[in-house]
């Protein structure tokens, strides 16, 4: 799907055409087995990642639960990154906010800040949706680098006017209200 050429977002789409994804498979959201894996992959991935390359992704992808509907995924991802929280050894990355209602939040792990995307089987939006529960990690930095260039606003605002190859539009960062 990430490769129709009206694919509403620009950054995964950029990902995907320069083969700058990071693929890994977890046992299921939320299952205590998984916290401690993601910290170490997420470090690696940050270390290994060159700016200069472009954007790049971490994608996990896990093998479950079977979602239900949004609410069931939003809270297993909230409890996902809670345990992800709780498990990490590193303080919260000091360039970012912890609160998830001021503007300047990002999800930190590793010390890292991460802007998350969250897929699954039953979103309502069709770019949004995947055949197993899946969390795209893009480095926090990615962003404040394409707000330095001016390019943010076009990258944000993109997916949220361009159809999908369904037709509908794209939110593209927003939290569930």
């Amino acid at each position: 799907m990430i490769g129709y050429r009206d694919y509403p977002c620009l950054g995964a789409r950029s990902v995907v055409r320069r083969d700058r994804a990071t693929l890994r498979v977890y046992d299921e959201l939320d299952a205590p087995v998984t916290a401690p894996l993601l910290p170490a992959d997420l470090r690696q991935f940050a270390s290994d990642v060159d700016p200069g390359a472009g954007f790049a992704s971490f994608i996990a992808i896990f093998c479950g639960p079977q979602i239900h509907d949004e609410g069931h995924f939003e809270r297993l991802l909230c409890s996902q990154l809670g345990r992800l929280h709780a498990g990490d050894q590193d303080p919260w990355n000091d360039t970012v906010s912890a609160d998830p209602d001021d503007k300047h939040f990002a999800f930190s792990v590793a010390s890292t800040p991460h802007f998350i995307a969250g897929l699954h089987p039953m979103a309502s939006r069709d770019a949004r949706r995947t055949t197993a529960p899946t969390l795209v990690f893009n480095l926090h930095e990615q962003f404040e680098a394409l707000r330095a260039t001016g390019q943010f606003v076009r990258m944000r605002d993109h997916p949220r006017t361009g159809p999908t190859p369904e037709g509908d539009r794209q939110p593209h960062g927003r939290r569930p209200r």
